[in-house]
């Protein structure tokens, strides 16, 4: 299983959960530190958890996936945990807003891309959402925006694939 967001609360909280079930988990997680301790704290507990330290807000992430997925050729699961809220969000902020939108939705759909190919048949892709994407956030537009976005991509991919299962949450 392929879980982002790896170093947060949700993505380290599912991490945790698979490793203790013993599955095979690639943890992508943001801050390399973080990811490290998560690795010194999980691996005395399940030795197959691979980490990959990866900003899907940056341009190297493809190639470094790609490279994790080479030492995978079947993948059971893709959950999308990342994400990336920035509190002071406003309209004048474009750099912002381009990592709000390629964090929350551009990498995930590549990701999903990916990964398409080695899912197996009884597995699929998960998104974790947000409740700010289904009515909006005055406070944070971009932010449910791109949340909103990954929940439809991720419910459109369910007619188009003969996987059994794709859900935002």
């Amino acid at each position: 299983m392929i879980v982002t967001g790896a170093t947060g609360g949700i993505g380290s909280a599912i991490v945790r959960g698979l490793v203790e079930q013993d599955v095979v988990v690639i943890a992508i997680g943001r801050t390399a530190h973080k990811l490290k301790a998560l690795a010194a704290e999980l691996k005395p507990l399940n030795p197959t958890l691979h980490t990959l330290a990866a900003d899907f807000a940056g341009p190297k992430w493809p190639a470094q996936v790609e490279k994790v997925l080479t030492l995978h050729p079947t993948i059971h699961w893709l959950i999308h945990c990342a994400g990336f809220l920035d509190p002071s969000e406003s309209f004048d902020n474009i750099k912002e807003l381009d990592k709000t939108y390629t964090t929350n939705l551009l990498a995930p759909v590549r990701l999903t891309k990916m990964t398409l190919p080695r899912l197996d048949t009884l597995g699929g892709v998960i998104a974790i959402s947000s409740t700010a994407a289904n009515g909006g956030s005055g406070r944070y537009p971009h932010y449910a925006a791109s949340k909103a976005a990954l929940n439809v991509f991720t419910l459109s991919l369910a007619p188009l694939a003969p996987l059994p299962s794709f859900a935002p949450c």
